[in-house]
């Protein structure tokens, strides 16, 4: 049977490991990022209260730039690459573009220690020094290793569960509210497809308030209501940091906490999406959904 080749872009996330120093760093990096995604944000504000209009891409990249060089007030912007500022930029660009065409609310300012990731454009600012490529074993099975990245002159280990295939195109680096950095490489896989492929078997479903998946035939897949299980301690938890004073060493330790239950619910959740697609990609060669808007029918 023909194939035929396509261009796809996947993500490979993975974990980085813990270090003080170079953690110290990344988070700095990242709270410039949010001090330039606010100080844009202004500018545009501003702008607009005073002509009505709205600030160009290209124009706003090129004021940012004079700023970081020229200035000795934003010279601390130099910490974090030029890469990233603008893309910075373009995710503020990309916002307000959703605003006009009325799919999403006015960007926002956002808290600077809340800005949780920066991305690094083409090939500049970072290098994958060691890595794993796609050569899993004969069982599909893979060993786990250790990979290297070098951003900025520093160099990180990540943990590599499984094998990274593809071009990189784009890196970024993220942190959760439990502090741990993540790298999220983009990349183009090259993917062979038949020509033509068997689409007989069609499977149609629908999404629901009391139940999760509903498929043609009438069977239901149900909620599983993970937060459901752990609500009493999610609620002692947040009774703790209520009452830890503002700044101290016991309520970010208590928010921790708090935060841990949180991403342990998450994991659950996004592991059962990811297996139940899983299940129905094996089971149909189509498959259809119900296009509703699940947000507003709760407000319902």
């Amino acid at each position: 049977m023909a194939t035929v080749c396509l261009d796809i872009r996947r993500t490979y996330k993975y974990r980085l490991y813990r270090c003080d120093k170079r953690d110290q760093a990344l988070h700095q990096q990242c709270n410039v990022a949010g001090m330039i995604w606010n100080h844009a944000l202004a500018l545009q504000r501003r702008y607009y209260r005073r002509f009505g209009g709205f600030i160009g891409q290209a124009r706003l990249k090129a004021h940012i730039a004079r700023l970081r060089m020229r200035t000795q007030r934003y010279a601390y912007w130099k910490g974090l690459g030029s890469q990233a500022v603008q893309d910075v930029l373009e995710r503020l660009d990309a916002a307000y573009q959703r605003f006009f065409e009325g799919q999403g609310q006015r960007p926002r300012f956002k808290k600077v220690k809340r800005y949780k990731s920066f991305t690094l454009k083409q090939s500049t600012g970072w290098k994958l020094i060691r890595y794993n490529l796609n050569q899993s074993k004969p069982n599909g099975s893979f060993k786990r290793s250790r990979g290297e990245i070098e951003i900025g002159g520093e160099r990180y280990k990540f943990v590599q569960h499984r094998p990274l295939a593809g071009q990189v195109k784009t890196v970024t680096i993220k942190h959760d509210a439990l502090g741990r950095f993540w790298v999220c490489l983009s990349v183009v896989e090259k993917v062979a497809v038949p020509e033509r492929a068997d689409l007989s078997d069609i499977g149609g479903f629908d999404f629901g308030l009391r139940t999760f998946l509903t498929d043609h035939t009438g069977r239901a897949w149900m909620h599983p209501l993970f937060l459901r299980d752990v609500l009493s301690q999610v609620r002692n938890l947040n009774r703790s940091l209520s009452r830890k004073c503002e700044g101290s060493h016991n309520r970010e330790r208590s928010r921790r906490v708090l935060a841990r239950a949180h991403s342990r619910v998450a994991d659950k959740r996004r592991d059962f999406h990811f297996k139940l697609a899983h299940a129905l990609c094996d089971e149909y060669d189509v498959l259809v959904f119900e296009d509703l808007h699940i947000e507003a029918m709760k407000r319902l």
